[in-house]
């Protein structure tokens, strides 16, 4: 196993120096980059991870090992507490007595966050959420620092996911199997990978159905219930409206449902609504009416995350793969077959 004697050798520097990278602290110390470059790239090469024994030593909770959990700050607030709640739990009940640091970006921006995810500061990382530039980052990070990616697929790191394409597809034949030949369409305005996953599978899937989606019914709006019920005006507008509404998030389905409701609407007697669920199923059991909807297993998924942690943790870590779990179904009364 490498030694950080062995990486100062490699490199060219002192052991001191390299410790001071190792350590996360090269800016504060005023190292150059390109130092910080060649060490990380010996780090890399020799397959060297920082004695996390030793580390822990040295942070006030010695015996525990560090999650970093990095989160964009443009995604929802209450998905981002409830994910946090639903990691400790699951730490316990995997018996994995860690500590979570949370780590916010800009969405697009992971690149800013490049020390934190290569310095070896922690003993393993969870990345939510990513966009387009920020997967396209990851494809060229070199780190040693054990990774796992939720919901985005991956050749390089480990991901737990769903399958994005099928949930889409999934919606589209509820809506057809109830004899919808036409369907609106509410979207969120930030085009998360995702989520634009999804959508353009039930488009295709629509189309292929027989079901009609025209660009006049797609309403688009904030990832919120704010955005959802502002959205849905336009559609509570239509003169000759579809009888059936999807929802890209549950977010926007909630203020939809409101929205609806103030225009006079009713739900499911003229319209019938149906989402894809990234919150707490039993959350929707209290909405009037309780929304139908294909949901993300967000638990299961997260508990997926932290056990691929423990094992990493445990340096008993496999080679990098892909956990698909499967999305559940669960129709109430804002729509039903």
């Amino acid at each position: 196993m490498a030694t950080i004697k062995d990486v100062a050798a490699l490199s060219g520097f002192s052991t001191t120096t390299v410790s001071i990278i190792i350590n996360g602290k090269a800016a504060e110390k005023k190292i150059p980059e390109a130092t910080v470059a060649k060490v990380r790239d010996a780090m890399v090469k020799l397959n060297y991870r920082p004695d996390q024994n030793a580390r822990r030593l040295r942070r006030s909770a010695a015996s525990k090992p560090m999650i970093g959990f990095f989160w964009p700050m443009d995604y929802n607030s209450t998905l981002l507490g409830d994910f946090v709640v639903t990691m400790a739990n699951s730490l316990l009940s995997n018996s994995f007595d860690a500590e979570i640091r949370i780590e916010l970006f800009t969405a697009n921006e992971l690149r800013g966050k490049e020390e934190s995810l290569r310095s070896g500061e922690y003993d393993g990382i969870l990345i939510g959420a990513t966009r387009e530039r920020d997967s396209a980052f990851l494809d060229t990070l070199e780190t040693t620092t054990p990774i796992v990616l939720f919901n985005r697929r991956s050749d390089r790191f480990h991901s737990v996911c769903v399958d994005n394409g099928r949930l889409g597809e999934q919606a589209a034949e509820l809506i057809s199997r109830k004899g919808y030949g036409e369907c609106a369409l509410l979207r969120n305005e930030i085009g998360y990978m995702a989520m634009s996953e999804r959508t353009k599978a039930f488009l295709d899937a629509c189309g292929r159905l027989g079901v009609k989606v025209r660009d006049e019914w797609i309403f688009r709006g904030t990832g919120s219930p704010a955005g959802g019920e502002a959205a849905v005006k336009g559609f509570a507008e239509l003169g000759d409206r579809p009888g059936i509404l999807f929802c890209e998030d549950d977010f926007m389905a909630q203020g939809a449902l409101s929205g609806l409701h103030r225009a006079g609407i009713a739900v499911p007697g003229d319209v019938e609504v149906l989402s894809i669920g990234m919150q707490r199923e039993e959350n929707m059991d209290y909405l009037i009416p309780s929304l139908s909807t294909i949901s993300i297993p967000v638990r299961e998924m997260i508990d997926s995350c932290v056990r691929i942690l423990r094992d990493a943790a445990g340096r008993s870590l496999p080679s990098p793969g892909n956990i698909i779990c499967e999305s559940r179904i669960m129709l109430r009364e804002s729509f039903s077959l």
